[in-house]
């Protein structure tokens, strides 16, 4: 694919199904692209419309033009969806901006950061704990390195421990281990962590654990 097409598909690769068609065409304005770009790609058989929104004809098409475009590339592509986003306030496309932020490598900052942490709060107000863990992750990765990271990573994990995901909760507290060095969060990231071998049914090595807490 010439140029001009294999842009606007790296953008519609990393905008994916979350995207609307709103957001794709503000994606391209912003990278002084147009819909009529993607002509060969369709001619190719590489996309299709729907309701006037193009998408890959099948996920490997849409993985291989990610994978094939450079990491500069890519990254570009990440941050005009971050700024796609950036007017959007619910917390689906806070996370999204999130997520595209993330892997554009921005560099950390604490208002960012703070922005989700707030989000994060509201939707653990509302007994959304998935949706919570994943803002309260996202606010931790773009979050200098520290205690505020290490903090931010202990409320995705009990966030994520409250919706279920023990799994997932115990990535996030050994992340958050890495952190920081604060003695009260290190010991009850130990806590938490010793709660879920009792749940999940290493009891004793648990139980042990939160003994020698004392």
């Amino acid at each position: 694919m010439p140029d001009p097409t294999r842009r606007p598909l790296r953008l519609l690769a990393v905008m994916g199904a979350s995207g609307t068609a709103q957001h794709f065409s503000s994606a391209l304005e912003l990278e002084n692209l147009s819909a009529d770009d993607l002509d060969p790609a369709e001619d190719a058989g590489l996309i299709t419309y729907q309701w006037g929104q193009p998408e890959f004809r099948h996920p490997l098409v849409r993985a291989a033009s990610y994978r094939t475009s450079s990491s500069a590339g890519r990254r570009r592509a990440h941050v005009i969806a971050a700024q796609v986003l950036e007017q959007s306030t619910s917390a689906t496309a806070l996370e999204q901006r999130a997520w595209h932020l993330v892997a554009a490598r921005t560099a950390a900052n604490e208002a960012l950061a703070r922005t989700f942490e707030i989000a994060a709060d509201n939707e653990f107000a509302a007994a959304n704990f998935t949706v919570a863990g994943k803002l309260y992750k996202r606010s931790s990765e773009l979050t200098p390195a520290g205690n505020d990271a290490m903090r931010r990573m202990l409320q995705a994990a009990n966030a994520l421990r409250l919706a279920g995901a023990i799994d997932e909760t115990r990535t996030l507290l050994r992340s958050a281990k890495r952190l920081g060095d604060d003695p009260a969060l290190r010991a009850a990231i130990e806590y938490a962590d010793d709660r879920l071998e009792v749940w999940r049914g290493a009891m004793i090595k648990g139980r042990d654990g939160l003994l020698k807490k004392r």
